[in-house]
């Protein structure tokens, strides 16, 4: 048996789906591909959506394995999509990738470290698919998958998780302790990216170790809103000042940090008024960028029996406000670059990603392997541009 790939969804799912094909790889199912396996995603309908469509397409000419958050919450109406041949649900998956070393399909290496989450946010039916039980992956078997991958000559590992910051919690361990330890144990020259991470799981001891270890100079925060009482109907745990406060904290350690977030808009109850105060902090904080999602009521959470109270094309509308406000955001932070020289690490051909997370085409090629430094020179349309240096 062949299969191939694919995946719809978040850095967590990219990174399961490599360890899956290594999986697939190790028991000898690598060769021709008659099988198509497609890692589902069920964060928002249009996340379901497009995993039904591809379920649908590739059912049509071959067998389909299908996995993913969304086998939770729509096991049954997959299982009746022709062309299913297989239906693996979490717990399935998780024990195929237990003790598998991944096959990264990218550039630059995903690691899973953490899944589980205790959040009891109104708006999300993860948990309730992946489990609120935090399970925090051993960091003898990360250093090993990451000496494993530096060694292959990958030079950035990414490390995700359902809630990264949560890492080590349920044995008294932090995320903190952990990039600490990866620098003592994992020998190589490579750098660390952290994933997505809840505002209220970030402190200074965290900030202090970003700032001091060869970490990523990009934090990405799951802020939602910074209105108050829209962020207490989403069921998260803090307040606008507090997000603001830490915001504040991060910028003192790394001045030069890419900062990104994600939006929600046009969640139940949110008026005019507290998108304008959610647009006003994303303005006045120096963001590099954010993503912008539309509420999009999910089954089996607390805010699907609210009202869906703001129209469709008011959400659409503000996405796009903000959508405007992020491009300026990323030019602005972009330019505050040029002339400068970087670090960077190849993210497909002809193109890299500095460590403050700004994508550079690279004008004269080849791209080196490794980490490399890279003069930003200026703007080519949409994209930045850059002159590696050359040692010859």
């Amino acid at each position: 048996m062949g299969i191939s790939f694919l995946n719809v969804g978040c850095r967590l799912n990219y990174a399961e789906l490599d360890y899956l094909a290594s999986y697939f790889q190790e028991k000898g199912n690598g060769g021709r591909e008659d099988f198509i396996l497609i890692n589902t995603c069920a964060v928002t309908q249009e996340a379901e959506r497009k995993s039904l469509s591809l379920i649908r397409r590739y059912g049509k000419n071959r067998p389909v394995i299908v996995t993913g958050c969304l086998v939770g919450i729509a096991r049954e109406k997959i299982e009746n999509l022709p062309g299913v041949y297989r239906v693996l649900d979490l717990a399935e998956k998780e024990k195929l990738i237990e003790n598998i070393l991944p096959l990264p399909s990218r550039r630059r290496a995903l690691v899973k470290v953490v899944d589980g989450c205790p959040g009891l946010c109104t708006f999300c039916v993860v948990p309730e698919i992946r489990g609120r039980e935090i399970r925090s992956k051993p960091e003898e078997v990360i250093f090993s998958e990451i000496s494993f991958l530096v060694a292959r000559g990958f030079s950035e590992i990414v490390l995700t998780g359902l809630n990264l910051g949560l890492y080590g919690k349920e044995r008294n361990s932090s995320l903190t302790s952990l990039l600490w330890r990866i620098f003592e144990n994992c020998p190589g020259d490579f750098r660390v990216r952290l994933s997505s991470l809840e505002p209220d799981t970030i402190d200074l001891p965290l900030i202090k170790a970003c700032a001091s270890l060869p970490v990523c100079r990009h934090l990405h925060l799951a802020i939602q809103s910074f209105h108050r009482e829209t962020l207490r109907r989403m069921g998260r745990r803090y307040q606008p000042e507090e997000v603001k406060d830490k915001i504040a904290l991060i910028i003192s350690e790394i001045p030069e940090v890419n900062l990104g977030c994600d939006i929600i808009v046009g969640f139940s109850g949110e008026g005019e008024e507290a998108f304008l105060e959610t647009k006003k902090a994303l303005e006045e904080i120096p963001f590099g960028y954010f993503h912008i999602f539309p509420f999009s009521p999910r089954p089996k959470t607390p805010a699907f029996s609210l009202p869906d109270d703001v129209p469709k094309g008011e959400k659409k509308k503000r996405v796009r406000v903000l959508w405007e406000l992020g491009r300026r955001k990323r030019k602005s932070y972009e330019e505050r670059f040029f002339g400068r020289e970087l670090w960077a690490v190849e993210e497909r051909e002809g193109m890299a990603v500095t460590d403050n997370y700004i994508r550079v085409k690279v004008l004269n090629p080849p791209v080196p392997k490794g980490i490399f430094p890279i003069r930003i020179v200026g703007r080519d349309g949409r994209w930045v541009k850059g002159i590696r240096r050359s040692y010859v």
